[in-house]
């Protein structure tokens, strides 16, 4: 298939029978499942068999928004078949498929129950979603990081068997990335040519919410912190460049979703000048680095998806690592996504590049990335 345009992040609502059709007998009773939400109305998903903490939405609108039944979402988040009918309304060829409730998965306490409800959701995703059409839907499979090294690695194999195109893995794990423990999956990543993947702030036990101050309005904050989340990436990826991971694994990718570009040019040149400044090199409370250079891990190992960042847009025109790091995506069908109207948005964000550099932001990276070629 020959692809024009390939959103990198959209998202799908799990369906109410996503767990309970595939879990084992004995966890059935258990299993996370859509509840009414007394107090908030409408439908959502419980993992606890309490009222659901999130309710489902208008679309794009924020999920807290609520007051929706399941029956009355939009069936492109759950239906593969709907879902490319709604790329085609929009003028996208093929999506990356991310998760959205399952990332709770990994804060069950009951870890059977976790790596069992991890493994049908991937199922689902596979053999019901992304069936709908294997050439245009790609799945993002989440890996049970947390719960021993062979775990995590065994449904990394068994998932690729099936076909997925990259492993999810939690904004918040328990080991940090640069941890050897991950050295097994690693390997597995380089040898398939599957990308590992982070998006920002999904999945693991999140840091304790910010007390609410009284006058100061609970949207603001909830505004700051989408700021801010555009900048998670650093954190992660810094850690593992500076420690050496891609020096040990050169054939890994690694994608940072929704997070966009453009303050990535100033993250790499500090770097690079952190590395490279000569009262630094040697200081004694400085480790030795494993490059000189580790700005040249973008757009080889390291890669990230974008939405409307013109200032990212505008910054791959003139710096190669960012051409060749940065994929569009439409964030279907979150509270800022760009759907339907990425055509639209496309030629505001290409202006002025030439046709090479435009089609490796809108697909041809993307081709690269998860080997669709």
């Amino acid at each position: 298939m020959k692809y024009r345009v390939i959103s990198a992040d959209n998202h799908i609502i799990e369906p109410p029978g996503t767990y309970v059709d595939r879990l084992p007998a004995h966890l059935k009773d258990r299993s996370p499942r859509v509840l009414p939400n007394p107090t908030k109305g409408g439908e959502g998903w419980s993992f606890d068999g309490g009222p659901p903490s999130q309710v489902f939405s208008p679309p794009n609108e924020l999920l807290s928004a609520g007051g929706y039944r399941f029956d009355q979402l939009r069936p492109g988040n759950y239906d593969g078949a709907a879902h490319i009918k709604d790329l085609d309304m929009d003028g996208v060829d093929a999506a990356v498929i991310y998760p959205l409730v399952t990332r709770q998965t990994y804060e069950l306490a009951d870890r059977e129950l976790g790596i069992a409800c991890i493994r049908a959701y991937n199922d689902w995703l596979i053999e019901d979603f992304c069936s709908a059409d294997a050439a245009r839907l790609f799945g993002v499979c989440p890996l049970p990081t947390d719960d021993g090294a062979e775990a995590m690695v065994a449904e990394a194999e068994r998932t690729a068997r099936k076909g997925a195109k990259a492993f999810f893995l939690p904004y918040y794990p328990a080991r940090p990335y640069y941890d050897p423990y991950y050295d097994p999956l690693w390997s597995f990543c380089s040898e398939s040519g599957i990308v590992a993947s982070l998006h920002h702030m999904f999945g693991g036990k999140r840091p304790t919410d910010r007390p609410k101050i009284p006058g100061v309005d609970s949207d603001n904050l909830r505004a700051s912190a989408t700021v801010k989340s555009y900048f998670s990436a650093i954190d992660h990826l810094t850690d593992m460049i500076l420690t050496g991971v891609f020096q040990r694994f050169p054939k890994l990718k690694f994608l940072h979703a929704e997070v966009n570009v453009g303050w990535a040019g100033y993250w790499m040149q500090q770097m690079y000048l952190t590395v490279n400044r000569p009262k630094m090199k040697g200081a004694n409370w400085y480790p030795n680095m494993p490059t000189l250079h580790p700005e040249e891990h973008i757009g080889t190992n390291v890669f990230f998806t974008a939405l409307d960042d013109y200032i990212g847009f505008k910054l791959a025109q003139e710096n190669t690592q960012l051409a060749n790091a940065a994929m569009y995506s439409t964030d279907y069908q979150h509270s800022i996504t760009l759907w339907p109207d990425s055509q639209t948005f496309i030629p505001k964000l290409t202006e002025g590049m030439d046709e090479t550099l435009k089609y490796k932001l809108l697909a041809g990276n993307a081709v690269r990335v998860f080997n669709l070629d």
